[in-house]
């Protein structure tokens, strides 16, 4: 983790808060949420997660995706099949070579088949905010600053209006 050997100052790519991850580096307040669900095709006669048991889910390779995945995967039945982006997973779930996904809802809203999927579950609320080492607190409570000042301006807000439609 470049944030955590002090190679980079900080990460911004929708970095999901997690336990697990602020076990290695700080993080700001939140800037952005979304929710964690189980997408399956309308017609695959899926209806609920316990459903699942014996198909195969697809998830982002390396995400907060796999890891839900894993969990659930204590107490169920499944095989996962890990992508490397969410087109290849969204093109494989609507051809039928996988049976569902874990997935954020904002990565389905903006794939090209929110008509041919449907919601059957959502696990969980995800919080995305900036991986700041651990060490820099300087950096951290600076970061916190700025961010509730673009909160409070309605700058935050904005973006996400701009950038999700």
């Amino acid at each position: 983790n470049a944030v955590a050997n002090n190679e980079i100052d900080c990460a911004i790519s929708d970095i999901s808060i997690s336990p697990e991850r602020e076990k290695i580096v700080s993080f700001t307040r939140a800037y952005s949420h979304t929710e964690l669900v189980v997408l399956v095709r309308k017609e695959s006669g899926i209806r609920t997660i316990t459903d699942l048991n014996g198909k195969k889910i697809g998830v982002v390779d390396d995400t907060i995706h796999e890891t839900k995945a894993k969990s659930l995967q204590k107490s169920m039945d499944f095989e996962i099949i890990e992508y490397e982006t969410p087109i290849e997973l969204y093109n494989d779930l609507n051809n039928g070579k996988i049976d569902a996904t874990i997935s954020e809802m904002d990565n389905f809203k903006v794939s090209s088949y929110m008509d041919q999927l449907e919601l059957i579950d959502t696990l969980e609320i995800l919080y995305s905010g900036i991986a700041v080492n651990k060490n820099n607190k300087e950096l951290l409570h600076e970061m916190d600053r700025v961010l509730l000042e673009l909160e409070t301006e309605g700058y935050i807000e904005e973006l996400k209006q701009k950038w999700s439609n």
